[in-house]
């Protein structure tokens, strides 16, 4: 009488054979299994897609207390240009839209977003945002840094981002 347990066994070697014939493929397959590695590892942009709503805490200039913002973003093209709004109510900044050299690479999460709006009124001023947005926890952290206009004067501001998505 055959023994079940060990012919169930018997046929799962195949499967656990896989990484020896991976490892062990010629060296031309190579390149087409580090292509599907990589395609596995890939998250898709629309992932990041979405209405974020967090703080920006301002460590420079002291006297500007941390203020809650939204970023939305609309889409991220072929390229990975990232288009959408940003505000930050608190610093008088409202749907600041933002495209162009705006960037995220989808499979690390790493973004930089960039506002520029020449003037001497509110809304007007250079803001950066840069750092990593995670798929998985739906979470955005990293640094804001610009030049603003802040009841009325100049204000080179510094600080950090959380943003967690809503929706």
């Amino acid at each position: 009488m055959p023994n079940c347990f060990v012919d169930a066994l018997e046929s799962r070697q195949f499967l656990s054979g896989t990484c020896a014939l991976v490892s062990n493929a010629p060296a031309a397959s190579q390149p087409a299994v580090s292509a599907v590695l990589a395609s596995l590892r890939r998250v898709s942009s629309s992932a990041y897609l979405g209405n974020y709503t967090g703080k920006v805490t301002v460590k420079s200039p002291p006297l500007i207390p941390a203020v809650p913002a939204t970023l939305v973003i609309k889409s991220i093209s072929a390229k990975n240009i990232v288009k959408g709004t940003m505000s930050f109510p608190g610093l008088g900044y409202n749907n600041l839209p933002f495209s162009v050299k705006s960037t995220i690479n989808p499979a690390t999460g790493k973004f930089t977003i960039y506002y520029s709006k020449a003037g001497t009124t509110a809304g007007s001023g250079n803001i950066t945002l840069a750092g990593t947005a995670n798929a998985k926890t739906k979470v955005i952290t990293g640094t804001f840094n610009g030049s603003i206009i802040y009841h009325s004067y100049p204000v080179t501001v510094v600080g950090t981002i959380k943003f967690t998505k809503t929706a």
